[in-house]
């Protein structure tokens, strides 16, 4: 019976390409055995497929990856360990962007700017709950007053953040109906930050500080060097409340 390690290298073909921006690496050991999709090498190790690169680089370290194993040599089916680091899906993104700056489409090159009909919209997404003759009913019920926003939700099955959605022309915005522009309270104030409604700094009645132990704390940090721990057993309150008050993050009004 063959053994695990045997059995991965006998679908390894170690005379494939050198990688051309790459060349002191050597050619490129192709796995020949079954690929998914993107062309990675998949690999059963206890009855369970697992990326073939992975297990290259257990064999070559004893170490199974932390992370994700990574190409020197941007080849997917490349197994040689010497082409392979253990890193994350960030360090990935970041060599991608290094590599190649415009393989990314955004912006105008995305699919949605240069294939709009590609893009699934309105009745034709598989999770639409609308046709376009309900938008426009929805749409003219709302500019007349025939109905409110919590009447049309329950007829239409769907939540009253979609009714006003409809409405402000977020969604189905090809759709028919007249488009509403938001109002201040369920536009502007809808969207303002939490802080806006509650009293800051001392007026707020789950304050531990006051404005002049603020300043102290401030005073401590800059001056004396105190770190955050220390200050936060000094005045009763945890690390991260340090933190933002001394980044201005919090108690902006207070000076000092």
């Amino acid at each position: 019976m063959k053994t695990l390690e045997e059995r991965f290298w006998e679908k390894v073909d170690k005379n494939g390409p050198v990688p051309a921006h790459r060349p002191e690496l050597g050619p490129c050991w192709v796995w020949v055995g079954c690929v998914n999709a993107d062309g990675y090498g998949r690999f059963a190790v206890e009855r369970r497929a697992v990326n073939a690169s992975r297990v290259s680089l257990w064999l070559a370290t004893g170490k199974w990856p932390a992370h994700c194993a990574l190409h020197h040599c941007d080849n997917p089916p490349c197994v040689n360990p010497t082409h392979l680091y253990d890193g994350t899906k960030r360090d990935n993104a970041q060599d991608r962007a290094e590599r190649k700056p415009n393989s990314w489409a955004t912006g105008s090159r995305s699919g949605r700017h240069t294939r709009p009909e590609a893009t699934a919209r309105g009745e034709r997404h598989g999770n639409a709950k609308l046709t376009e003759v309900d938008v426009w009913c929805i749409r003219n019920a709302l500019s007349v007053g025939k109905a409110t926003a919590k009447e049309l939700a329950e007829a239409f099955d769907i939540t009253t953040v979609t009714i006003y959605s409809v409405q402000h022309g977020n969604v189905y915005a090809e759709a028919g109906g007249p488009i509403l522009p938001r109002t201040p309270y369920e536009g502007d104030r809808h969207h303002m930050r939490r802080s806006e409604f509650r009293p800051n700094g001392e007026k707020n009645i789950k304050a531990k500080l006051t404005e002049e132990m603020v300043r102290q704390i401030r005073r401590e940090h800059k001056e004396e060097g105190a770190n955050y721990l220390i200050l936060a057993a000094r005045y009763g309150v945890d690390k991260g409340t340090i933190g933002h008050l001394v980044r201005r993050e919090t108690w902006q009004h207070v000076e000092g």
